[in-house]
């Protein structure tokens, strides 16, 4: 039955599946290393120059909240214009060769980090009114990382989705 795709294992659909399956591929690329970098500059920039994390972070949840949340939309909307490119008849050879799963989890990982940003800078709002001003800090600095990181994957998408239409103009069917 030369016809016949792989079946996908249980696990192999799931997140953290998917992740070892990947091998860990969204953290060894020039996002999570900016996202470290911006994120230790700008604490630097904190301590350096005394900055009010109160204030700042007042300014700051709702930017964060409102951004990640339309951000989070696009990246959805997206995920479903890449699956509609992928040709029906080359998904199989896609999912037997892991293409589809490593052109596919950028996305799910994005939206995943889109989503924490949302729940974080939320939590910022919440530490704010419950004035516990350690774990603000804490938060805040994760939110920014998160926020950065997921900042910078989403423009790597950007490139993924122009690969996936250049590497499908060239199949004839």
């Amino acid at each position: 039955m030369a016809n016949e795709s792989k079946k996908l294992e249980y696990n192999e659909t799931l997140f953290f599946g998917l992740l070892w399956k990947t091998k860990l591929d969204v953290f060894k690329n020039t996002s999570f290393i900016l996202a470290i970098i911006f994120s230790l500059l700008l604490i630097w920039l904190f301590y350096k120059y005394n900055i009010d994390y109160t204030k700042t972070a007042s300014d700051l949840w709702s930017i964060l909240f409102a951004s990640a949340s339309g951000i989070f939309g696009i990246v959805i909307a997206a995920l479903s214009v890449t699956t509609v490119l992928f040709k029906p008849r080359l998904k199989p050879k896609m999912l037997e060769y892991g293409l589809l799963q490593k052109f596919l989890f950028p996305f799910w990982f994005t939206v995943s980090l889109w989503c924490s940003v949302i729940l974080l800078s939320f939590t910022i709002y919440l530490l704010l009114i419950i004035k516990l001003m350690l774990l603000l800090k804490i938060v805040f600095h994760i939110c920014i990382f998160i926020f950065l990181f997921a900042l910078f994957l989403t423009v790597n998408l950007t490139g993924l989705v122009i690969r996936l239409t250049l590497q499908d103009a060239q199949i004839i069917e």
